[in-house]
């Protein structure tokens, strides 16, 4: 995984100027796409884990209902719509309720604390 990063931080100062002519979207688009494929090859155990979960992630296959179906552009056009239309985090009135905010966090802690333990993450290398 420190290899695919630093070869993509490579890849990066390589490009010098000419990634940042790119347009900002394709290179939040881009720089999503490498993230995820890079969370793939990090939490894969083997070459053919990373391939079994990549390949459908990039390549469409048949019998999938939801790519023919009008629900999905018509959901995104909608979507699209409400993102646009409604007002950013930013531009709401914040009125604090400390007695919400309390219970929402014992609640979260309450949570957090009925689950069993997962070891952490980093102990499997």
């Amino acid at each position: 995984m420190g290899a695919y990063h630093g070869a993509l931080l490579a890849l990066d100062r390589a490009s010098g100027t000419i990634w940042q002519r790119v347009s900002r979207g394709v290179r939040q688009v881009v720089t999503f796409l490498l993230v995820v494929i890079g969370w793939v090859l990090f939490r894969s155990t083997t070459e053919q884990m990373a391939g079994a979960w990549l390949h459908p992630m990039f390549v469409p296959e048949a019998g999938g209902q939801m790519m023919t179906s009008p629900v999905l552009p018509l959901s995104l056009a909608v979507a699209a719509v409400v993102a646009h239309a409604m007002p950013n985090t930013f531009e709401l009135p914040h009125r604090w309720n400390s007695a919400a905010i309390a219970g929402l966090a014992g609640l979260f802690l309450a949570v957090l604390n009925s689950g069993h333990q997962t070891p952490f993450l980093y102990f499997q290398f």
